[in-house]
């Protein structure tokens, strides 16, 4: 009697001048790992994967994007799907590759969509960013090093605010707060950045968040950690030292201007890495800022362990979408319980 070996649906990505083109492959779990996988034809997921009971929720997803382009003389179809549209609902999926390189695995990362707000005498520039977000069909796109690719996705309240800013909106300078206020209604999460040109005098300001935030993501080859600072509950996250110095976000429904001491985010990396040796010589992920990808199981650990004996003042560890997390139990890998 035959065995069958437990499988999955992984899924190709090739990203170039073109756009995105996603294949499906069906990948055996054995002794050594998954398979590299076989090729899937789009055609055939469509037509039978009503009766595959492993495909994943999230699969499911995104073989209802599938278009029928063809029906064959012997009943089967050819199929079609738009990557782009498809793309988003790939986030947090467990087995990514490259197309070009399918034995090197993905991380797909939701990239931060935020205003930008620059003053220009006595009137007010507003513009979304990235550059093109307004009038894109389903998302943006950008590669970050071999093995990330950051999607910027406009939901309905983005689309919304597009609608009323256009490529750029100018206002008067006056209006700023009633603006802000209005858009904190609209989309109380979008980051609002004050370019350079733009001390934002106007408004009440507060010193940033001054604590660092390690922001651990389990992946199918190990834990991802980044090292992040945010200058309020809600606002963006950033590589200590890095990004805008000055940005608004709402408290309570009022817009308060918010300063970062970027010198200080930077002492207090080189701090963390002195209390915790283990993250110390880890060897940092090439392609990130700040961020680790640590594949083996006793070294996350411990480093997790490191990481949650810090002063809560100065260091928390969150989930990306930041909830607070806590570990339990030190004997090993199997007893690492992460709770939100």
């Amino acid at each position: 009697m035959t065995t069958l070996l437990p499988q999955r649906l992984a899924w190709r990505i090739l990203a170039n001048e073109a756009g995105i083109r996603l294949t499906p492959c069906v990948q055996q779990q054995g002794e050594a790992g998954w398979s590299r996988g076989r090729v899937l034809p789009l055609g055939r997921l469509l037509d039978q994967s009503d009766g595959w009971d492993w495909l994943s929720a999230q699969d499911r997803l995104v073989i209802a994007q599938l278009q029928r382009s063809h029906q064959l003389y012997d009943g089967s179809s050819l199929a079609e799907l738009d990557g782009e549209a498809a793309l988003p609902l790939l986030l947090g999926h467990p087995a990514l590759f490259w197309e070009e390189q399918p034995e090197q695995a993905v991380i797909l990362e939701a990239g931060q969509i935020s205003l930008l707000m620059q003053r220009q005498q006595q009137q007010l520039l507003l513009q979304l960013s990235p550059p093109g977000i307004a009038a894109c069909q389903h998302c943006l796109w950008q590669r970050n090093g071999s093995n990330r690719l950051q999607v910027f996705w406009p939901g309905p309240e983005i689309r919304q605010l597009a609608a009323l800013l256009g490529h750029s909106l100018s206002v008067p300078l006056a209006a700023r707060k009633k603006l802000l206020e209005a858009i904190g209604d609209m989309v109380p999460w979008l980051p609002i950045e004050l370019l350079a040109e733009d001390g934002g005098d106007d408004l009440p300001a507060r010193p940033a968040d001054p604590r660092l935030f390690a922001v651990l993501l389990p992946l199918p080859e190990g834990l991802s950690l980044q090292l992040r600072c945010r200058v309020a509950e809600h606002a963006a996250w950033y590589p200590p030292g890095r990004g805008p110095w000055q940005q608004v976000a709402l408290e309570a429904g009022q817009p308060w201007r918010f300063q970062r001491q970027l010198a200080q985010e930077k002492q207090a990396v080189t701090q963390l890495l002195s209390a915790c040796p283990t993250l110390a010589a880890a060897r940092p992920d090439p392609d990130g800022v700040q961020q680790w990808l640590l594949a083996n199981h006793g070294q996350a650990l411990r480093i997790v362990e490191e990481l949650q004996a810090q002063d809560p003042a100065q260091l928390e560890c969150v989930w990306p979408q930041g909830q607070r997390m806590r570990i339990q139990g030190k004997a090993g890998l199997p007893q690492l319980r992460i709770k939100t």
